[in-house]
């Protein structure tokens, strides 16, 4: 059912994130991206482990890698660096990263879904030779990167609908000053299902997805190196990257005014 109204505040605050995430004629620098202390963390963690441990790690065992190993790090590893990009450059940057954003997106999903199979295979295979609680750790973190890989593409496709709506409803608005809305719908009964909303969930999962998740393996080797045990690091470490993903969603869609 539909009905008119007069805008109110929350249609403002609606156009206000729709100007917010425009997207400008020229692009921006390359240096000049969602940069926080919370993402540089987690990128220097993240390079650390795939650059300079997994390499050594890999030389010290003295055997041949597998192919499902192989497989493995190509798409953990992949999805790792993907993020590292997709949260540094987002859409609103100009034409180029928001092309850049959305092919580079297809490919991590792709990635995250290599990365868990070869993954889970690799841990839980009968005569695996990966410890329970490094098993455990790993299947947790992967578990992790699927829902938030899901979440993230659950809630682009919703905020992409709810722009398409707007702009259907706009357009057959019958006075320049009114506007034709539909009865909202609500997340939980209570959460208005809007593109603000759908927005922040996505980049909440993403960040969600590239310090947490993707930063459960690493998180688990940093704590190892310090002497704790895999899965009193797994708690430890993967607690304070959840509060960074929080704290650079914040910083993020504070600066685009949302």
């Amino acid at each position: 059912r539909r009905f008119h109204m007069r805008p109110m505040g929350h249609i403002e605050m609606s156009q206000g994130a729709q100007d917010a995430t425009s997207i400008p004629a020229e692009n921006r620098p390359i240096w000049k991206g969602n940069f926080n202390v919370y993402w540089a963390i987690g990128v220097i963690l993240g390079l650390w482990f795939l650059f300079v441990h997994a390499p050594l790690y890999l030389s010290s065992r003295g055997e041949p890698v597998s192919a499902w190993l192989w497989a493995h790090l190509v798409g953990a590893g992949g999805l790792y660096l993907v993020c590292m990009w997709n949260t540094f450059h987002t859409p609103s940057h100009g034409p180029k990263y928001r092309a850049a954003h959305v092919w580079l997106g297809r490919v991590a999903m792709v990635l995250s879904a290599l990365g868990f199979a070869t993954g889970a295979y690799i841990s839980w295979r009968p005569g695996s030779a990966v410890p329970l609680s490094l098993g455990i750790g790993l299947t947790i973190g992967g578990t992790a990167q699927i829902c938030t890989t899901v979440g993230g593409l659950w809630a682009i496709r919703g905020y992409k609908a709810q722009i398409a709506k707007e702009a259907r409803l706009a357009a057959t608005a019958e006075h320049a000053d009114d506007v034709l809305l539909d009865p909202p719908t609500f997340c939980f009964g209570r959460v208005p299902l809007s593109k603000e909303f759908y927005l922040r969930m996505h980049v909440g999962c993403m960040f969600g997805l590239f310090l947490p998740a993707c930063g459960t393996p690493a998180a688990m080797r940093l704590g190892a190196l310090i002497g704790l045990d895999i899965l009193i690091a797994l708690g430890v470490f993967v607690f304070v990257l959840i509060v960074f993903g929080a704290r650079a969603e914040g910083v993020v869609l504070d600066k685009k005014r949302f």
